[in-house]
């Protein structure tokens, strides 16, 4: 159906051996390098992408942060104290706006979702950022009654002063923080509309589905260059939306790291592996198991199936692949279609 989803990979996790072809034209290997080709493809420091009015839930009003520290007379222990008192989540949140406003300084792995007061500051303020040649874009959303962009923690840092002004002036409303590329629900793959999957194994067993979007991001909403990239890798028999369980291998010739030359098909993963929140509110995926420890979860007369994988493996590709000469072992995201 053309919506696109994004594989984390552990080193166990099988990669499309057609990621290589796409890695070459758009040089995306990591999550946060999928905006930055995107920029690249328009030519323009902002993206518009489609969502819904949920995204402005948890938004925090501006003006009741700038309150207590108002109340406090900057006494950022005094503050600390005030926020103890809200629900952890708010309390969070609060903090890194606090922590931000008080010192100049914010998480650069988490990303900040803005609501401006009217589209002309919003617009006065893209026109004044300074965005250097590696830096994410912002994201602008269409769909909200109400003028919103996204911005990398990256970016706030290198233009803090400015939004620093612009939060203490008015220009801007409410606001919250977003968890950075983590597989997560509510992280910000899925707020850009990817369907997140993960693999946390050692061993090649399936991705299972972590989250999926409320307005899912489709190819066609993409440049045509990033079109024709990640088409490369197209899962033809799969809706992200009806899957919960994915194996590439399946569907088409894979590598994985260790040169191993066998997996596990998704119907033995359903027999044998005990995965009892599988909705999407409650995912809690095996984390690290070896082949192993899988052997605790066969159950009487099931039968552990295995098939070879072909053609022969290629040991440099990602998943937890050596990258350039360097020794360390890294896992990664994959940006693949359905």
């Amino acid at each position: 159906d053309g919506y696109i989803g994004y594989f984390d990979s552990s080193e166990g996790g099988a990669v499309p051996n057609t990621w290589k072809k796409a890695f070459q034209e758009t040089k995306i290997e990591y999550g946060e390098d999928f905006l930055t080709a995107w920029k690249r493809s328009v030519s323009s420091n902002v993206i518009e992408i489609k969502t819904s009015e949920d995204l402005t839930i948890g938004l925090l009003d501006l003006s009741k942060v700038l309150e207590i520290i108002d109340r406090v007379n900057n006494d950022y222990k005094m503050a600390k104290k005030r926020i103890k008192r809200k629900p952890q989540e708010t309390q969070d949140n609060l903090l890194q706006i606090i922590d931000f406003l008080m010192f100049e300084k914010t998480a650069s792995l988490d990303y900040w979702i803005f609501e401006f007061t009217s589209d002309r500051y919003l617009q006065l303020s893209l026109e004044a950022l300074s965005f250097s040649k590696d830096s994410e874009p912002a994201v602008r959303f269409r769909g909200l009654n109400k003028p919103v962009l996204a911005f990398s923690g990256e970016l706030i840092e290198q233009n803090s002063s400015l939004f620093k002004k612009l939060v203490l002036t008015g220009k801007m409303k409410s606001v919250k923080t977003v968890r950075d590329w983590i597989c997560r629900e509510g992280s910000y793959p899925t707020i850009l509309g990817l369907f997140i999957y993960s693999q946390d194994s050692s061993a090649p067993i399936p991705y299972q589905k972590i989250s999926e979007p409320s307005v899912p991001l489709h190819l066609d909403d993409l440049p045509e260059a990033l079109q024709d990239s990640i088409s490369w890798t197209w899962f033809d028999r799969v809706r992200f939306s009806e899957t919960q369980l994915l194996q590439p291998i399946e569907h088409m010739a894979c590598s994985t790291w260790g040169m191993k030359e066998w997996w596990m098909k998704v119907e033995s993963v359903k027999d044998i592996l005990t995965i009892r929140s599988i909705e999407l509110k409650q995912p809690s995926p095996p984390r690290r198991k070896d082949i192993a420890s899988i052997d605790r979860f066969i159950e009487p007369g099931v039968h552990l199936t295995f098939a070879i994988a072909t053609p022969p493996l290629l040991p440099r590709l990602r998943g937890g692949a050596v990258r350039g000469s360097g020794t360390e072992s890294l896992g990664g995201g994959v940006i693949l279609r359905n």
